[in-house]
């Protein structure tokens, strides 16, 4: 501030003189110069009218020419500088701002995507454990109807093996049956012929 204040008194002293040429010199300079001391008396006098005509003299003065401990720290900045870190201080909370909802969609997409994968994990179970008791049923079936097709199967077969010995020993008693009337047979024709024979015989003689 000293450094500042020694400036803006040697422009003052400089304002009324002119160069070689004759003509004025141009007391840009010395305003700005001066503008800081300007700026902390009036901050001084009236705080109020310094806040309110605050933005008027930065219009006023040109990018890059003001200088005021407005950065981090007590940092003096430009116009310039100071423009650029509010815009990367702004980039940054937007930044950070997107971030957390970011976070936070995923968080809740990944609470719907657990609840989600509960509900089908669940739906699955049940669906297995009915499919289960439904196949434990007709296997339980499937069961009972072959165990009932192999005694009805059993059966028959006795049945079949009672009826082949039934008509074994029905064609062995028609078997001696034929055979006894075959030996009558046999025997008839024996006799038939003998006494046939024996009419021959008796003809002949007479």
């Amino acid at each position: 501030m000293a450094r500042q204040i020694r400036r803006s008194e040697k422009c003052l002293a400089r304002s009324g003189r002119t160069n070689e040429k004759g003509s004025t010199i141009d007391i840009l300079p010395i305003k700005r110069a001066c503008f800081p001391i300007v700026q902390v008396l009036s901050q001084c006098r009236n705080p109020r009218a310094h806040r309110r005509k605050t933005w008027q003299i930065a219009k006023v003065a040109e990018p890059g020419t003001y200088r005021s401990p407005t950065g981090p720290n007590g940092k003096h900045e430009t116009f310039d500088e100071a423009r650029a870190r509010q815009v990367a201080e702004a980039a940054a909370r937007e930044a950070a701002a997107q971030a957390v909802a970011t976070d936070q969609r995923f968080a809740a997409l990944e609470r719907r995507f657990k609840a989600r994968l509960d509900e089908v994990t669940e739906a699955v179970t049940l669906a297995f454990g009915d499919l289960r008791g439904e196949m434990d049923d007709r296997f339980r079936e499937a069961q009972t109807d072959f165990s009932s097709f192999l005694k009805e199967s059993r059966a028959l077969i006795r049945q079949s093996r009672s009826e082949a010995s039934e008509r074994r020993t029905q064609m062995a008693a028609i078997q001696r049956d034929h055979e006894r009337l075959a030996l009558e047979v046999e025997k008839l024709k024996l006799e038939f012929s003998e006494e046939h024979g024996k009419g021959k015989s008796l003809r002949i003689a007479k």
